[in-house]
């Protein structure tokens, strides 16, 4: 089908493994995503960052979106917000 991959396919594609609860998969989405140079947006790290099972995941995935200089989106922001309240830093989720 000739098709140029976009960070949209990549993202529903991510989206659902996670909805399976298969986050090793949705991993290995983003691995071929890099591996495409297909640059990820602001939902791709919203997705990443609404499925991090911890802080430390939770922080590097933020700190990637803002070194790639991407503009965190209202989908981001409630991202962290979930995320943070998920693992108990409610507190980090009411500065968010």
């Amino acid at each position: 089908m000739k098709l140029i991959p976009t960070a949209s396919m990549f993202n529903a594609i991510m989206a659902g493994y996670f909805r399976e609860k298969n986050a090793s998969r949705a991993m290995h989405v983003l691995k071929q995503m890099e591996d495409a140079k297909v640059k990820p947006d602001a939902l791709t790290f919203a997705c990443l960052i609404n499925n991090s099972p911890s802080e430390r995941h939770i922080t590097k995935f933020h700190n990637d979106m803002l070194d790639s200089e991407i503009q965190p989106t209202k989908q981001v922001f409630m991202a962290l917000v979930n995320a943070y309240a998920a693992c108990g830093e409610v507190d980090k989720a009411k500065q968010v």
